[in-house]
């Protein structure tokens, strides 16, 4: 190959390396966005539990004291 043929392998390998590296880090951000949305649905869910458990609790204490 000539001298011009591999500047332009060369510089093909490099644009190449560049846009993985772009990709890698929009992959990057992406995920961190995902990890975020997870965690609020986490939390969504305990908050929920957490107010189903005592709505729970003032059922039960609600029929122990009609029931009496």
């Amino acid at each position: 190959m000539k001298k011009r043929q591999y500047e332009h392998v060369l510089d093909r390998m490099i644009d190449l390396f560049k846009y993985g590296t772009r990709r890698e880090k929009e992959l990057e951000n992406e995920l961190a966005k995902t990890k975020a949305a997870l965690y609020h649905i986490e939390q969504c869910y305990l908050d929920a539990l957490t107010e189903i458990k005592e709505l729970r609790d003032d059922l039960y204490r609600e029929i122990g004291s009609t029931s009496s």
